[in-house]
């Protein structure tokens, strides 16, 4: 299903545009993977003789632009901070394994050759990935995304910084934006997982991602290619597992090399230096989640700049708010439950995976309403309410007094345990962790 569903108009320096909180509408039954924009730039050759856009200047031209993009009812989750276009063009290539339509296209796009001292309209579709990862198994890709609720929470920003691309080229007129979503379809109105980017430069030989707890995807060192790297020995680190023990960056792309369904590394090595990236294939069963933690062993770089994408774990409360806010006026403006999203797809994920906040929304005429626990909301409540089905209760209760009767205190415990891991937030971090939602549920069991 393709139709446009917003536009941004950019004239002048300095201009910004956005699509504000509720004015992103998606489709019923669709999460929205990424959001497309078509860009047409109209690029001058001022006194270059009859020329193309060399791959440099291609960059250069995207990074006179930066965009924000945020979402939540407090615009908590923000996948892109102040990002210049560049960025997002790398990771639109690693999230799609290809390149972008357009940016090497010699008839209408980035690659055309334009007359001296003429202007050329130039059109590039540039996909803001939202969820959009090729190489998850497909049963989990439903996990990953932008839901109908979700959509609304959605602020995008995007603002013109210069005109000027290099020596001999401008931009010489209004930059339009047309935007287009790339969907998925899926049952019910999801609130999904989305990647987030974050950077950090560091002078220290050992650099900790301290407040970025969550699902790493993938660690990149921003100062040269893979080819060119000055990085010889390195150690890599999700909490207290190594994923690399002091290996050189040729040691860590070699496995992603052999990997037979990644068609094109050099997608991911042709700008960057890549430092930890799973396997193509490999299930959310299998992924590490916690705090990422890079070491150089040997100091080759007086600065290393390192880039995390991921998808952040955040806490029962921020999981509430945005529950709350779906319920009320400015959106659903009905009851609701919110319930998790891996146990409703049926997905045997680990306790510390289903701390990621991913839910489906349902209303009161639902079967899964009644059968699985959750959160309710009411548009007038003051926050949302713990509620777990009877049933499930009386079974949980009657396994662990069971376990207990036994002499088998820890495995009685682990059942409240994974009933609290069944509620969105319940599992308060990486490491398995459980939050406040453990309280109320071992209360239902007399404990």
């Amino acid at each position: 299903m393709t139709k446009k569903i917003g536009s941004l108009t950019l004239a002048t320096v300095g201009i910004s545009d956005k699509v504000k909180q509720g004015q992103l509408e998606i489709a019923k039954g669709k999460l929205m993977k990424a959001l497309i924009c078509k860009m047409t730039i109209p690029v001058q050759n001022t006194t270059g003789g009859n020329a193309a856009l060399s791959d440099a200047q291609k960059q250069a031209l995207l990074d006179l632009f930066e965009m924000n993009f945020m979402f939540g009812q407090g615009k908590e989750f923000q996948p892109y901070v102040s990002q210049r276009l560049s960025r997002i063009h790398k990771e639109a290539r690693r999230a799609f394994n290809s390149e972008i339509e357009g940016y090497t296209d010699t008839t209408t796009g980035l690659g055309q050759t334009i007359t001296n001292g003429a202007t050329a309209n130039c059109v590039v579709y540039l996909p803001i990935p939202t969820g959009f990862l090729w190489d998850l198994p497909a049963t989990e890709r439903h996990l990953f995304g932008i839901g109908r609720s979700q959509a609304k929470t959605v602020e995008f920003e995007l603002k013109r910084l210069s005109s000027t691309i290099a020596a001999n080229w401008a931009v010489n007129g209004t930059v339009t934006v047309e935007l287009y979503p790339h969907y998925d379809s899926c049952k019910g109105d999801v609130w999904g997982l989305v990647p987030h980017y974050k950077e950090r430069d560091e002078t220290n030989d050992t650099v900790v991602f301290a407040s970025e707890d969550g699902l790493p995807l993938e660690v990149r060192e921003r100062t040269a290619t893979h080819a060119a790297t000055a990085l010889t020995n390195v150690s890599v680190w999700v909490d207290d597992e190594e994923i690399h023990d002091q290996v050189g960056p040729a040691e860590i792309i070699r496995e992603l090399n052999d990997d037979c369904l990644l068609a094109a590394a050099g997608l991911i090595t042709d700008r960057e230096t890549i430092l930890m990236k799973p396997l193509a294939g490999t299930s959310l069963r299998w992924l590490q989640t916690g705090k990422v933690k890079v070491k150089q062993n040997k100091k080759d770089l007086a600065t290393i700049k390192l880039g995390l994408l991921y998808v952040p774990i955040v806490g029962d409360d921020v999981l509430q708010k945005q529950i709350q806010a779906v319920a009320g006026a400015k959106y659903r403006a009905k009851p609701i439950k919110a319930a998790s999203a891996a146990l409703f797809q049926g997905l045997d994920l680990p306790t510390r995976t289903q701390a990621l906040p991913a839910f489906v929304i349902y209303d009161t005429d639902d079967r899964e309403y009644q059968q699985l626990p959750g959160y309710t909301a009411s548009p007038n409540g003051p926050a949302p309410v713990l509620a777990v089905p009877e049933t499930l209760v009386a079974m949980a209760k009657g396994k662990a007094g069971r376990h207990a009767d036994a002499g088998e205190k820890a495995v009685a415990d682990k059942v409240a345990k994974d009933l609290t891991a069944m509620v969105p937030g319940g599992v308060a971090n990486g490491r398995g962790g459980m939050g406040n939602v453990y309280a109320s549920i071992r209360s239902f069991f007399g404990a």
